[in-house]
């Protein structure tokens, strides 16, 4: 019998898989399709290519997982991070932060109201916003909580095309304290966001690495030799029959002492005789966005665009929500002549390959006067992100409980919006999973009871 059993061998479950095997757990992990998860990193023409995410937010502790892994020498930093957002056929520079939340001021802020980018109305708004106080509930949506906090028409005109392509969702369903806890956490204090950033410094590390963020899953798996590893096998299944669990991966008949769920809920297990309502809950709350990514080579640059790492768009106007110039944010490919940039084109419920190759060869000919790709490659998720729409901060609580009988969430079943997240959140369900067997080493035949 395994102390637990792993559903889902994304970066999520690898990593606790990887923290409990160094606690001396025994492990077995469970993987549908192949390991990784959303990181895809690829080969085009000779050069590295994200079909996935192609960052992580970093920190001094990511930095030491990091180094713990032996990849510490293969961090690399984007060259540059300023994007703009196309409207109207014409190019504004986003400022620092904005999309984050935080409006900095700096120099990229002032040229960025220079421009045009903000309307006279948008911006004695945004300069009132410090002088009067609002009341925000404790969820609304990220629309409702920016059109509160800076007006309607930041929000149509600049936040909406910004805040969707960074998350992959519709504003107007997300969940604002998911995303922007610490804005609901000062607005309820009464206070400004403008004025409570300008006094505390924020600070954020971008980071990948030479040979992609596949280098990470590489790394993981080769840390876990000797622990058991099944691929190709769908859990549809668990439940529990007094002092353990009966997890079910096709053929596969597994028992274990505790049950670590870290894939989304369209893919979760059903729990039998356990009452496992969070599941249906959550597939309620958390939706899954439709994204195709297509890495397309050129032979050119485009000089007009070349002082920007990305831009994005109205994917309603486009049909694309934004274009990253990859190797003007990356220093892996400099040494090649041949341009890369990826392409996100999101999609409601179908879309082939051909017909995602046609909207980026209308919008290159459009916006970068040239009609066809040296060479592409694509790749369609049909679960791209996660999107928390309003009501999913709830599942946090839920998950408490059953942790007390056995059972962990993570990965993108809850509320983690990004890498660095998730790797957290799997690092901190280790030390939880390991207090809970400590505690019921001796818990004998026992049983936990219904959820």
């Amino acid at each position: 019998m395994y102390d637990t059993v792993i559903v889902g061998g994304g970066l999520s479950g690898l990593t606790l898989a990887y923290e409990l095997k160094k606690l001396s757990k025994s492990v077995c992990l469970v993987e549908s399709e192949s390991l990784g998860g959303k990181v895809a990193t690829g080969m085009l023409e000779g050069k590295v290519v994200e079909e996935g995410p192609e960052e992580i937010v970093s920190s001094r502790d990511f930095l030491q997982f990091v180094k713990e892994l032996g990849l510490i020498d293969q961090v690399v930093r984007p060259k540059k991070l300023r994007f703009a957002l196309l409207r109207n056929e014409k190019l504004y520079t986003v400022p620092e932060g904005i999309a984050g939340g935080v409006l900095k001021v700096n120099f990229d802020l002032f040229r960025s109201v220079l421009s045009g980018l903000f309307s006279f109305r948008t911006l004695i708004r945004m300069m009132l916003e410090p002088f009067y106080k609002l009341n925000v509930n404790d969820d609304i949506s990220v629309k409702d909580l920016f059109s509160k906090i800076y007006g309607r028409s930041f929000v149509d005109e600049f936040f909406k095309p910004i805040a969707g392509g960074i998350y992959g969702g519709d504003i107007g369903l997300m969940s604002s304290s998911v995303y922007f806890p610490y804005i609901i956490d000062i607005k309820k204090k009464g206070k400004s966001v403008i004025e409570s950033f300008l006094r505390k410094k924020i600070n954020f590390d971008l980071i990948s690495f030479r040979n992609g963020l596949g280098s990470l899953i590489t790394k993981l798996v080769e840390k876990l030799k000797g622990v058991d590893i099944i691929t190709g096998k769908t859990v549809t299944s668990v439940s529990n029959e007094g002092d353990r669990f009966l997890v079910n991966a096709g053929s596969e008949k597994l028992e274990s002492r505790t049950v670590s769920v870290m894939v989304s809920p369209y893919t979760a297990p059903v729990f039998k005789n356990m009452n496992g309502y969070i599941v249906k809950k959550a597939r309620l709350y958390v939706k899954a966005s439709r994204v195709a990514v297509i890495n397309a080579v050129y032979d050119k640059k485009f000089e007009s665009y070349n002082k920007y790492s990305g831009i994005l768009t109205y994917p309603e106007i486009y049909n694309v929500s934004g274009v990253t110039f990859f190797d003007s944010k990356w220093p892996i490919n400099s040494d090649s002549e041949l341009y890369i940039m990826k392409y996100f084109i999101p999609f409601e419920n179908y879309i082939k390959e051909a017909k995602a190759m046609k909207v980026v060869e209308k919008f290159s000919k459009e916006h970068f006067h040239i009609e066809k790709p040296f060479s592409y490659r694509v790749r369609i998720w049909n679960e791209a992100l996660p999107v928390y729409v309003v009501g999913a901060n709830m599942l946090k609580q839920e998950a408490e409980a059953y942790m007390e009988k056995g059972i962990y969430f993570g990965g993108s079943f809850i509320n983690s919006t990004g890498i660095y997240s998730s790797i957290m959140r799997s690092k901190n369900i280790a030390k939880r999973l390991v207090s809970y067997l400590e505690t019921n080493t001796h818990a004998g035949s026992e049983p936990r009871g219904s959820l």
